[in-house]
């Protein structure tokens, strides 16, 4: 039987938040997980800690309150080192298994037999995440799908998704997903930026969107069907989350509709300036320090 390790570098400071981790957390307990190591911090840490303690064995789960002045990824990087298995499932906690325990384990079972180096567990877009890949040949078997994926791989994938119009996951590297430790350890400990997008203490700088092809390449895997979901974020894709499905009768959720789109920049000439100059300095810092 394989098992993976859970992570999570959590900011709970609300009951909501701390709810919406115990449905999470609900939802996926029965998976075969060999252990979990957690950082938590914010208003509800005591409150959280508490409620994990009660529901896991002593022996497969180590809680930290951890708040460096560097940051998420020194925190991120300090508890990493209790990781036990091969694999590394990045808890989000407001995302729900709906796939079911038994399918995540079939999962699990296959990223060991394939030797997938990464996976998106949720954001499946009602199933055009494969949609996406429909120009490429792939692998698998009942549960996943999967290739060795490469930077033309990326790119044709972007122009068809691009051509159909598709709503879908692009990004190289998601904080929903299951890595190989490895890889994690690299992404928490390898920086790539010279400038990061955003604030130090927050988790975003760990994912890599469709630009940063310098992380490939890397053997990815698809799920073939839906097995996490967003609680309350449609992510631009109308009725997506899970409150929008009506998975959860309640009226204390609202929906949010989180959009990506690129940052318009004022005609400002400085700061026009500024945003090139720092573009630029990434690039470069990619070229000579990242390989």
């Amino acid at each position: 039987m394989k098992k993976i390790s859970v992570f999570a570098n959590l900011f709970i400071d609300n009951q909501e938040r701390l709810d919406n981790l115990k449905l999470s957390f609900k939802s996926f307990k029965k998976a075969n997980i060999e252990n979990w190591v957690i950082n938590i911090r914010g208003k509800k840490k005591i409150d959280t800690k508490d409620f994990l303690n009660k529901n896991i064995k002593k022996s497969k789960i180590k809680i930290f309150f951890y708040e460096d002045k560097k940051g998420w990824f020194c925190d991120s990087l300090k508890i990493s080192k209790l990781l036990r298995s091969q694999y590394v499932f990045f808890w989000v906690e407001d995302h729900i298994c709906i796939g079911g325990y038994k399918y995540f384990n079939n999962v699990i079972d296959s990223l060991f037999n394939y030797k997938i180096d990464y996976l998106p567990y949720s954001w499946f877009f009602f199933g055009n995440n494969i949609k996406s890949f429909y120009t490429q040949n792939l692998y698998g078997n009942e549960y996943i799908l999967y290739k060795n994926y490469n930077k033309i791989d990326h790119k044709k994938r972007l122009q068809y998704a691009n051509k159909k119009k598709l709503k879908y996951d692009p990004y190289i590297i998601s904080a929903c997903s299951i890595i190989k430790k490895n890889i994690f350890i690299k992404l928490l400990s390898k920086k790539d930026r010279f400038f990061y997008k955003w604030n130090n203490f927050l988790p975003f700088n760990f994912e890599k969107d469709q630009a940063d092809m310098h992380w490939l390449p890397y053997k990815i895997g698809i799920l073939k069907k839906e097995l996490f979901a967003p609680l309350d974020d449609d992510l631009g894709v109308k009725g997506y989350s899970l409150i929008s499905r009506k998975f959860f009768k309640t009226t204390s959720i609202r929906v949010k509709n989180t959009k990506i789109i690129k940052k318009k920049i004022k005609k400002n000439c400085i700061i026009k300036l500024k945003f090139l100059v720092k573009k630029l300095i990434n690039r470069l810092y990619v070229l000579f320090f990242f390989n």
